[in-house]
């Protein structure tokens, strides 16, 4: 998409929200929002700031934690053409406080949890999360800002001890988003990570500049941030594309995967910026992560963001010198190096980088002073208003064109990325009531890092003025990062011949606490102390000394934590460590944290050829090995459509799908309960014109072929386990028929092959931008960590032992058993279509008294089960019900095809006198009860039920008993359980005698709110509405299953499946919706009725 200098940020934003609408904008845990959603949310708050009186050129405070609220707030600023201030809230009160009221800015947005900050601010405070915006419109509001009105305003450390406020304007924004997409390519669908602070213009290339391009913002939090190790599996669990880091982070990182390698497959571009870049820390990164592309971002605050950019691989590491240039001036911006006198120096000369261009700032919020020294009259233009910015930084331009940052000419410094002005620290600590003088400096520590040092000249040489005192009274005006790590106080300030400052000659600080060394006492103390030492640079440090006294920040505890988990085995934070400053105290912490189990190999299954099945698919496959008149079960569905459809675009959709979703090249072995990956194979779809025919015979046809799928086992081997039909009907229609085996995937599968084969076949047409990302080793990882589950403790399968030793299965009367279902001629599903009131009714009651879907279904079902049989040997002893859940409980998995199911086993006692009100809650209590010992696997559950039941298919009880040992030690890759296989091999045989085990499955889609997706039609034609077959979902006798589901006409059905009567398998139907429909009326004791 061209992008206009004339626009403003939020006209960018739209443009996307037009485009992509459906697109995810913003996910943060288990909340996410469309493009769509987002902009109306912003465009609700825009509309509310309007009619306060937000407009051009006046600026909003905004004061808020890293959330999706944040980001609304921003755009709403925008919208309504306002200009933002950011902070953080746990920047010091007092300052935000005096730089709002100093500059009269107007408004103040926070959300409610801090009502009880800023009591002394003058202006307007506005609590979004209260603020009534449902009463406003959700369109985009009138705006009358334009691109050369105020975007937004950053607070920098001033020199003069008073912090700058640097006025960025919507076209200067406009501008950084063309840099940085000429360098970065970045495009609609990219995942971008936001976890910096947004009260530092870096964070504008993880806000701002990410709803501009149409990307998808992913939010991460503190606690996970200071963790390397927790941030790097954010990383990969969240399939982020891109990220932004300091160098000193992006060091913390190195540390942490040269003791611990994490995958980052996804992640394809790292940005770097803040600091000097070492090109040996790239190196070694690029070593393990070859694939990535390494990006080292050049600019002021004063000039949006980022001017240049140096972007670089392992392939071009060769050329670099020990630090990595900053690149080359962007789009519309150009560099000057000058001397003292403004003039040019030659090639390869040292000068003063001085910046021009469409990027530059209006320059420092009410302080023109400071803003005319700054930003000077250009004299290299013809135009009076071209003005350039001083830097102050010292450059030189290499023989190929790319710039080298080598210094500050003045007393400016980065720390961990932060730029400080020393005056201002020293301006601060000169304000203490007892210190005189002050002059802060910054020195080298043994890891190569800047560390703040102040000296200070007290008033009354006999007051004893503490270093902590100190510390407390600078943070209240200053942030964490500008408290020195080091206060020495001195009686003077030596100076060199000239009379000036000799910062040579002041002392080197060694830190004396205001406590006696204690040594470590025991083994752990003094494995701690050691790894204190070696990270702080000091020695020795005793087991009461303080990690923050010692001048411990962030990211040295990232460091420390990931010591402690690489070199002791304990899993702590930095949250933790904070709590525990000393190694004394974080030791008392540590024993009660479980030394972590030796894992597997790493990436085990990575590259291995025969993977084990997950747990539901190992169920799934001794049901097909063992059972031989069970149904081998398909996922089926079909899309009929109606435009030009194109299938060279749709088979190049499908060799694409192939090549990205690697279960579907799976072969699933009939005999070996494992799978395996092949190679070469393409998927060909099966093409039938039925142009010619009326349309009773295409009726015909079509539902032939549906029934031709669902029954169609087995699957050849070399071929995908994916079959693909095309009928070509009338007028301009096709219908899709899609099959793949429940093996390899779930209900969500189908809805992402659907997806996936529209994205490609769009591509193909140039109808949509698709990024080629390959899910190969996903399914691989979910089977990986489903396997860490063997390790589960003796007390959980304990519990499951205890806990199910008393639940039986369910007696139905005889009179409605069918022990012959070929015989009898009936089929094992029942479909019934059930109501809207039914559904909204229970939604109602599960919302009103906290009860989750799952809990109050299964609720129905024992109420319905008492009414229905009356005759049935109803005991004190509780039924046993299995409840099929989704395993997809991370959002990569929400991208993959495959089998993500698992069982969780409940017990219900049914008693003729409950209400389904009691029934749930009795439920809600057995679940919490069960919680603690979920490290069990859900099969092992399973197993503990049969622990006193006797076999009686002695055939089918020694095949599997003996088989499943043998398998175990042939092929130790499929990680079998001999224990658990032999307990599985008890249950598969016994004789159930009209005793039925209850399966309960409530789809993802069963109460999900269907809307067709404007502008994001499948392959981009237009629906036609299909008939919804029904055939048999299950068919294994004495296994009651109760599905709830949504069909292809979304309509949602209730589908029981079991050797039952037809009839009666109605009427426990009819009886399930009455009770839904009726759900918060019936609490009356439930009374038996005959059948």
């Amino acid at each position: 998409m061209k992008i206009y200098n004339s626009m403003t940020v939020h006209e960018l934003f739209e443009s996307q929200v037009n485009l992509y609408p459906t697109n995810l904008a913003v996910v943060y845990n288990n909340q996410s929002l469309t493009y769509e959603q987002f902009n109306k949310k912003a465009n609700q708050l825009a509309h509310y700031l309007q009619a306060l009186g937000v407009k051009p050129e006046r600026p909003v405070a905004l004061c808020m934690a890293r959330s999706i609220d944040l980001l609304i707030a921003m755009f709403a600023i925008l919208k309504a053409g306002g200009g933002y201030i950011p902070f953080e809230p746990f920047h010091p009160e007092q300052r935000i406080t005096s730089i709002l009221n100093e500059n009269q800015v107007p408004f103040l947005v926070l959300s409610s949890d801090l009502k009880d900050k800023f009591l002394n601010y003058e202006g307007e405070v506005i609590f979004v999360d209260k603020a009534p915006t449902s009463t406003y419109p959700a369109t985009n509001p009138i705006s009358t800002s334009g691109a050369n009105n105020l975007a937004y305003i950053i607070y920098t450390s001033g020199s003069t001890g008073k912090p700058k406020g640097v006025l960025i304007e919507h076209s200067n924004v406009i501008n950084f988003s063309q840099v940085f997409n000429d360098f970065c390519a970045c495009y609609p669908g990219q995942r971008i990570d936001f976890s910096s602070s947004h009260a530092f213009d870096m964070a504008i290339a993880n806000t701002l500049l990410p709803l501009m391009l149409g990307m998808t913002i992913i939010i991460c939090d503190d606690d996970t941030k200071k963790s390397p190790h927790s941030y790097l599996e954010f990383l990969r669990n969240n399939q982020i594309n891109v990220i932004k880091l300091t160098p000193s982070y992006f060091k913390v990182l190195l540390y942490a995967v040269q003791g611990n390698f994490i995958e980052l497959s996804n992640l394809r571009l790292i940005i770097l910026g803040g600091e000097l870049l070492h090109t040996i820390d790239c190196s070694s990164w690029l070593a393990r992560y070859p694939h990535h592309h390494l990006v080292n971002e050049y600019g002021p605050t004063e000039t949006t963001v980022g001017v240049s950019l140096f972007k670089f691989n392992k392939a071009g590491l060769h050329a670099l010198r020990p630090d990595v240039p900053i690149g080359k001036p962007g789009k519309n911006v150009t560099f000057y190096l000058l001397d003292n006198d403004l003039k040019p120096v030659p090639t390869g000369e040292i000068g003063e980088l001085y910046i021009g261009g469409s990027s530059l700032a209006r320059g420092y919020f009410n302080q023109p002073e400071i803003t005319n020294k700054k930003f000077i009259i250009n004299p290299f233009s013809k135009n009076p208003d071209s003005r350039l910015y001083k830097t102050g930084d010292l450059c030189r331009q290499l023989a190929d064109g790319n710039y080298e940052y080598l210094g500050r000419i003045d007393h400016q410094i980065k720390i961990r990325g932060f730029r400080v002005e020393l005056g201002e620290i020293e301006r601060c600590l000169a304000s203490h009531p007892a210190i005189q003088e002050a002059i802060v400096i910054a020195r080298t520590d043994h890891l190569n890092e800047k560390q703040l040092v102040a000296y200070y000249i007290l008033k009354d040489k006999t007051i004893n003025l503490g270093v902590n005192q100190i510390k407390q009274y600078l943070k209240q005006y200053l942030t964490d990062y500008m408290i020195p790590a080091a206060l020495i106080a001195v009686d003077f300030f030596p100076l060199n011949a000239n009379g000036k400052l000799d910062r040579d000659a002041l002392p080197v600080p060694e830190l004396s606490l205001n406590r006696h060394y204690l040594a470590p006492t025991n083994e752990l103390e003094q494995a701690l102390t050691e790894i204190w030492s070696e990270e702080l640079g000091l020695n020795p440090i005793g087991t009461h000394d303080n990690f923050f006294e010692l001048g411990g920040h962030s990211l040295a505890g990232a460091r420390i934590i990931t010591k402690i988990n690489q070199m002791l085995g304990k899993n702590i934070t930095v949250k933790e460590l904070y709590q525990a400053p000393t190694i004394a105290e974080l030791a008392v912490l540590m024993r009660h944290i479980k030394t972590t189990n030796k894992r597997r190999a790493k990436n085990s299954l990575a590259t291995s050829a025969l993977m084990p099945l997950s747990n539901f698919q190992l169920l799934l496959w001794l049901s097909n090995t063992f059972e031989p008149k069970a149904k081998k079960l398909n996922i089926i569905s079909q899309k009929r459509l109606q435009g030009a459809f194109n299938k060279e675009a749709f088979t190049h959709a499908l060799a694409m799908l192939l090549k990205n979703q690697e279960v579907l090249s799976y072969k699933i072995f009939r005999f070996k309960p494992g799978q395996c990956a092949q190679s070469n194979l393409t998927i060909i779809p099966e093409e039938v014109d039925l142009t010619t025919l009326n349309e009773q015979a295409c009726k015909a046809i079509l539902a032939k072929s549906i029934y031709e799928l669902i029954n169609y086992y087995p699957w050849p081997q070399k071929t995908p386990l994916l079959r693909i039909k095309i009928f070509y009907l009338k007028n301009n229609v096709v219908e899709l028929q899609a099959c793949m085996p429940h093996m390899i995937a779930d209900g969500t599968s189908i809805n992402i092959l659907w997806a996936e084969l529209s994205n490609y076949y769009l591509a193909f047409n140039k109808l949509k931008s698709v990024h080629d990302l390959t899910y190969e080793k996903l399914y691989r990882r979910y089977l990986e960590n489903e396997l860490l589950l063997d390790t589960y403790s003796n007390k959980d399968h304990d519990f499951w032992l205890n806990y199910l030793k008393d639940a039986c299965f369910f007696n139905f009367p005889a009179q409605h058993v069918i022990k012959n279902m070929a015989a009898a001629k009936v089929t094992y599903s029942t479909y019934l279509e059930i109501p809207k009131k039914a559904t909204t009714s229970l939604l109602q009651f599960c919302a009103h008294h906290h009860f989750g879907l799952n809990e109050a279904l299964c609720a129905v079902l024992g109420a319905a089960l008492v009414k229905t049989c009356p005759s049935a040997n109803l005991t004190k002893e509780p039924i046993f019900m299995n409840v099929v859940k989704s395993a997809r409980d991370n959002p990569l998995y929400d991208k993959i095809i495959g089998c993500f199911l698992k069982l969780e086993p409940i017990k219900l006692v049914l008693n003729p006198q409950s209400t389904v009100m009691q029934l749930a809650q009795q439920l809600q209590q057995t679940i919490l009860e069960a919680a603690p010992y979920q490290q069990c696997p859900g099969l092992l559950k399973l197993a503990c039920l049969n622990s006193k039941i006797v076999p009686r298919n002695r055939l089918i009880y020694f095949l599997v008993k003996i088989a499943m040992p043998v398998y175990a030690r042939l092929f130790p890759s499929l990680n079998l359980n001999p224990k658990l296989l032999s307990q599985l091999a008890n249950l598969a045989s016994i004789s159930k005698r009209n005793k039925f085990m209850v399966n309960v499955n409530v789809w993802d889609s069963f109460v999900a709110l269907h809307q067709e997706n404007k502008g994001a039609l499948l392959f981009n034609l237009k629906s036609k509405a299909s008939e919804t077959p029904q055939f048999d979902l299950l068919n294994i006798d004495y296994l009651l299953d109760i599905c709830f589901i949504r069909s292809a006409n979304n309509k949602p059905y209730l589908v029981i499946s079991a050797n039952l009567e037809p009839k009666f398998r109605e009427l426990l139907g009819q009886e399930i919706i009455k009770i839904m429909q009726n759900v918060d009326l019936v609490q009356n004791a439930l009374q038996r009725d005959k059948c």
